[in-house]
């Protein structure tokens, strides 16, 4: 049994001294150009992409699709696993949204070293020295990977 439960509240980011913005991100879905049966695999896509799918994905507690219309559908009809309040922040949250990664080539590089600075200071380091450390160790990675 959870200890949380009951206990959690939601709101949407507070704007910031420059802008406001929410975390994005999502999973995709395609058909590899050497696939030799792509009718199955398109007719896959739009089962599991549809309005249903992904209105099930949401009421059923499993993440946030990309399918406006399962918002709205969610919004009459939540069912038990969907917080109402949540449901309210992650739409009102929808329209100044963000990528949450970098847009750059080096996305896998750049996880990997911030993730072990965050690692770190979740165990007691500096943040300021973490951060410092990672930003140089990470600048020459962004460098060359924006001149490819």
């Amino acid at each position: 049994m959870s200890r949380v439960v009951g206990k959690v509240g939601y709101g949407i980011f507070p704007a910031g001294p420059k802008t406001r913005a929410s975390g994005l991100s999502a999973d995709a879905l395609g058909i590899p150009a050497k696939c030799t049966n792509k009718m199955p695999a398109w007719l896959y896509l739009q089962w599991a992409c549809g309005r249903a799918m992904m209105t099930r994905q949401l009421v059923g507690g499993y993440g946030a699709p990309p399918r406006k219309s399962a918002f709205e559908v969610a919004k009459t009809d939540p069912g038990p696993k969907l917080s109402l309040a949540w449901l309210d922040c992650v739409i009102n949250s929808a329209g100044y949204a963000r990528p949450i990664l970098p847009q750059i080539v080096a996305v896998t590089e750049f996880r990997d070293v911030f993730g072990s600075a965050l690692t770190n200071m979740i165990g007691g380091a500096d943040p300021a020295n973490e951060l410092k450390k990672a930003t140089e160790t990470f600048a020459p990675i962004l460098e060359k990977s924006e001149k490819t």
